[in-house]
């Protein structure tokens, strides 16, 4: 191919990957699964896996469900992001702001 045409083509645009894939590949990591330990718990092929994780093919809530699971995290909070606020009562609210009954 000539030298032109390939200064012609447009440069390969890069996507940024979503949060809860980059959140799940931080979990896979952590309970020290590979991409293909990953896909054989799940029962895929390792270029599927990787397609996931890259944010090139989207993955089915169900395969989505069974990957947390396997790593050892709850999928609502790898979706969501950030730690579960845990609930206070109003006793606690009243006595860390000073406002009586």
């Amino acid at each position: 191919m000539p030298i032109s045409r390939l200064t012609a083509m447009a440069p390969t645009q890069q996507r940024a990957l979503p949060d809860y894939i980059s959140r799940l590949n931080t979990a896979r990591r952590r309970a020290g699964h590979t991409q293909e330990s990953l896909a054989q718990v799940l029962g895929i092929t390792l270029g599927s896996m990787r397609n996931y994780l890259a944010g090139r093919t989207a993955m089915r809530i169900d395969l989505f469900v069974r990957a947390c699971e396997a790593c050892g995290v709850d999928a609502e909070r790898i979706i969501r992001g950030g730690r579960r606020k845990r609930a206070v009562s109003a006793d606690t609210v009243r006595r860390r702001t000073g406002v009586r009954k």
